[in-house]
């Protein structure tokens, strides 16, 4: 557009601007009834009510229904008026919604909101809170939800109050409060156990089984997700089956069973496909990815967390993405490629603290005090490997916790500091043993066999670097394993050793 038109479409604003203000007050308001009228009649009417997502139907009038609301706004006042100001803000919302214009989603729930009273106020305020949730935001949701869950209780709606439950907890648990959130979703279970609720009980195991996977309970974890499996499979909810297998999958690669959980991940994305979840979809790629990196597929992982990344940001989901953009931040730095590593991690480190995804932010500070390792920066690795250790304890991220003592003895190990880094050995491997975590036992147990190596004691040596190399081979990381190899190799002929096999 040149600069003659550009004058013109902003002199013509004036004009119209100028013309509108001299209306009296009256006209003005009917003129805005007449847009209405025009507008519907146009776009095939006036559309249903679109306040309940289950029964929502696409209308010719959506794409202006913000619009439509405006108008109804400063049409004359009475009831019609205030009916169709309703009708129109809830199908912007329901709109906004299903075209991942979160923020326009949220303020338009709490408009509605704040018109509403009883239990429309609260499912309102749902509402709301998921539009958070499905952005990643998932701090801002907690207080909209509990303002909520005290309306639903309230009114006694204990359907209602269960449906809140579940979504306050999953919103506690994604921040890293994992002890608020085990009671809230023992709550929820309890409530759809006795009001007989089989899809909301598979969504309160789901939770539950991400929460005990994150504390370590593997076990427990997975019973969690197979009874909501089986109940997903009697009801024959085919979107929430594909979430709850996408759950399964991560317990699977995160015990060391490869095979079955790409094959889960696959059934999984195939379910997200069939149902058209693209945020699901997204995220499930991005676990995908990781197993393609974990198992020496570079090219396929980083095609894969691309196709991820744009799903997240199509879908506006900016919690997933800081998480991909650590995940691809490690892809990276395993290549070398040490700069972009860092770019990525400071970008992901950058989403975490937006969107208050406290447990991810220990990840992503973990993976930066790798990089400063790598690049010899020690002291300031060891601070952030101690920052990292803090928010793990804090949020119950034994898991992660048990990584970055690992990492730290390999720290505390080539500073020269062998008392604390055996210590820290000892700890990461109780933790990883303890929690089934194949993949970093393995690591950490090669990288101990070496340190034992190098203090003296080949033959505890050989019993953990034997035990550990299979645990890697069974994990399929035979880049990890190589990579360990070559370092015992070179440890065995410096310290005048026979090698001790692989």
């Amino acid at each position: 557009m040149n600069s003659a038109e550009t004058a013109y479409l902003f002199r013509h604003a004036l004009l119209r601007d100028a013309a509108y203000q001299l209306q009296m007050p009256a006209d003005r308001a009917r003129l805005h009834g007449l847009a209405i009228e025009m507008i519907e009649a146009l776009f095939g009417g006036r559309p249903k009510s679109g306040n309940d997502s289950r029964e929502f139907e696409g209308h010719p009038t959506d794409a202006f229904a913000e619009e439509l609301a405006d108008h109804a706004r400063r049409a004359p006042a009475g009831p019609e008026s205030a009916a169709v100001l309703g009708l129109y803000l809830g199908r912007a919302a329901e709109h906004a919604g299903r075209t991942f214009r979160n923020d326009a989603c949220v303020r338009l729930w709490l408009e509605i909101a704040e018109r509403a009273e009883g239990v429309a106020r609260a499912e309102s305020l749902r509402q709301a809170a998921a539009a958070h949730v499905r952005a990643g935001q998932t701090a801002k949701s907690r207080p909209i939800l509990e303002r909520a869950l005290l309306l639903a209780r309230e009114a006694g709606l204990r359907r209602l109050e269960g449906v809140i439950l579940n979504e306050l907890g999953n919103a506690l648990l994604s921040s890293g409060d994992t002890g608020n959130a085990r009671g809230v979703l023992e709550q929820a279970l309890a409530i759809h156990r006795e009001l007989d609720d089989p899809r909301q009980l598979a969504i309160s195991l789901s939770h539950l089984s991400t929460l005990h996977k994150n504390l370590g309970r593997v076990e427990l974890s997975k019973g969690n997700i197979e009874e909501g499996l089986a109940i997903c499979e009697r009801i024959g909810d085919r979107a929430l089956t594909g979430i709850l297998l996408g759950v399964l999958a991560n317990i699977l690669f995160e015990t060391g069973r490869i095979d079955v959980a790409e094959r889960t991940f696959q059934k999984s994305l195939e379910a997200h496909r069939q149902t058209g979840n693209r945020r699901a979809e997204g995220i499930g790629m991005g676990n995908l990815a990781n197993l393609y990196q974990t198992t020496g597929r570079t090219a396929q992982a980083l095609e894969t967390f691309g196709r991820a990344l744009a799903m997240h940001r199509e879908v506006g989901n900016r919690r997933s993405e800081g998480v991909l953009l650590g995940n691809l931040s490690n892809l990276h730095a395993d290549s070398g490629r040490l700069d972009m590593s860092q770019e990525f991690g400071e970008q992901a480190l950058a989403l975490h603290r937006e969107v208050g995804n406290r447990r991810s932010e220990g990840i992503a500070l973990e993976n930066l005090a790798n990089h400063l390792q790598d690049v010899g920066r020690l002291d300031e690795a060891e601070a952030t490997y101690g920052r990292a250790l803090a928010i793990h304890r804090e949020v119950g991220n034994r898991r992660t916790e048990g990584v970055t003592l690992g990492n730290l003895a390999v720290l505390y190990h080539v500073t020269g500091r062998l008392e604390q880094a055996e210590s820290a050995f000892r700890a990461a491997l109780a933790l990883h043993r303890e929690l089934s975590y194949a993949r970093f036992e393995g690591i950490h147990g090669c990288q101990f066999a070496i340190f034992l190596v190098e203090t003296g004691r080949p033959g505890p040596a050989r019993e953990e670097w034997l035990t550990a190399a299979d645990k890697l081979r069974r994990v399929g990381d035979l880049k990890s394993l190589e990579a360990k190899v070559a370092e015992m190799r070179e440890t065995c002929e410096r310290c005048g050793v026979e090698m001790l096999g692989a």
